[in-house]
């Protein structure tokens, strides 16, 4: 499904196309599509993780940052953002601080 969404954006935005790939484009809707994005959460979150356990997930996480870091500018906004997440964090009021900027992606 990932694959055949990236190649209906050929013919929408063939820019985007030709800057990012058929497969980067196919990585960012597997992280925005699938649950996929929860197990690499999950796995980076994990306060036991170990590089094995990080093994399998790294092609992915390349694939990933690198697609995301040839979109055009156009796709870069700035302002405020809202996300939801599975669980509770505890320390999201600390790390979320009034007039910082952080990176968000989705």
């Amino acid at each position: 499904k990932c694959k055949k969404w990236a190649k209906s954006i050929k013919k929408k935005n063939r820019s985007v196309y030709d800057a990012v790939g058929l497969q980067g484009l196919a990585t960012i809707r597997t992280w925005t599509g699938t649950p996929v994005c929860y197990v690499v959460t999950t796995l980076l979150r994990d306060v036991n993780r170990k590089l094995s356990t990080l093994q399998p997930i790294l092609p992915f996480l390349r694939l990933f940052y690198r697609a995301l870091h040839r979109l055009p500018g156009s796709f870069l906004r700035k302002g405020r953002f809202f996300r939801a997440e599975t669980g509770n964090r505890p320390n999201f009021k600390t790390r979320m601080k009034a007039g910082e900027h952080f990176f968000f992606v989705a």
